[in-house]
């Protein structure tokens, strides 16, 4: 539930929904499974699954954020994130993510660097982030001198684009999964994975738990928008009243500035006036001298 999500009818949410999907992964085993079909590998065991609801405090976001957060038996960490609309920050939210998760082994007891476990952020997207058309977009570090360096510094950031189209009629299981999740209203899941997930779904929206969390989280969110509706507001008649203050002043000064004006105006038709009463002094001394003369 982000900024621009539309708070929908409990009974209107899919997985793709990201407090659903949130609900989704506290399932261990489906969420085991799903990162291994991402990341193509066998996991041992999965230790934890939870859900972190955060009030977003970013500037420019209002609303909850649903992390999920799981480690394995090797205290690997990972962070799955469903982003449903591209607000093109995906980059620099991975570094932000990555930075989270390294705070936290630090923050619980790990003394040297080299202590760190590795790290996966993984972002299941409805859209395709860069536009290359790939299913899965895999970043680790290399070396921009020697490609074929890597860096091993422990932190991979995986990218699944949920528009991505297949070519061939037989379909993997993350493809199909990846079908199921563009629209998990209408498709037939074939696989296990997106079954058991779609199935899973159907189960929670039937527990009254999960229903009452939505609708406390829910409430949140609704609160979290009014509020940040007041707050706009009031900054709006706070600058309203800093413009009414503004354009009174700049009223006053111009009032001024043609009071000046006229005061201006009339000195400078009294000196005229002035100067017209010396010439007509001067004319008529002109006119004396000449009748002086004359006699």
């Amino acid at each position: 539930m982000g900024e621009k999500d539309v708070i929908k009818n409990f009974e209107d949410l899919q997985f793709t929904d990201a407090f659903m999907f949130a609900e989704v992964m506290k399932n261990k085993k489906l969420c085991k499974r799903l990162l291994e079909c991402i990341l193509d590998e066998e996991l041992k065991e999965i230790e934890t699954a939870v859900v972190e609801y955060e009030q977003k405090s970013i500037p420019g976001y209002r609303g909850i954020r649903l992390d999920v957060h799981v480690t394995d038996i090797q205290n690997n960490y990972y962070n799955i994130e469903m982003q449903v609309l591209n607000k093109y920050d995906i980059p620099r939210r991975s570094r932000f993510y990555q930075g989270i998760m390294d705070t936290k082994m630090l923050k619980s007891g790990v003394k040297s660097y080299n202590e760190l476990k590795d790290v996966f952020v993984i972002f299941i997207c409805l859209f395709d982030p860069f536009g290359e058309g790939f299913m899965k977009y895999t970043f680790s570090k290399l070396c921009e001198e020697k490609k074929e360096l890597p860096l091993n510094d422990g932190a991979k950031t995986i990218i699944i684009n949920g528009s991505w189209k297949s070519q061939e009629r037989e379909l993997t299981e993350l493809e199909d999964f990846v079908y199921y999740i563009e629209n998990p209203i209408e498709y037939k899941a074939k696989k296990e994975l997106a079954k058991s997930i779609d199935e899973d779904v159907k189960q929670k929206k039937q527990d009254q738990k999960v229903r009452d969390g939505y609708m406390t989280l829910a409430e949140i969110v609704e609160d979290a928008i009014q509020s940040e509706k007041e707050r706009t507001q009031k900054a709006e008649e706070e600058k309203e009243r800093i413009r009414e203050e503004k354009d009174k002043e700049i009223q006053e000064k111009e009032e001024q500035i043609q009071e000046k004006e006229e005061q201006i105006q009339e000195k400078e038709e009294q000196i005229q006036m002035k100067e017209e009463q010396l010439k007509e002094q001067q004319r008529l001394i002109e006119e004396l001298q000449k009748k002086l003369e004359s006699k």
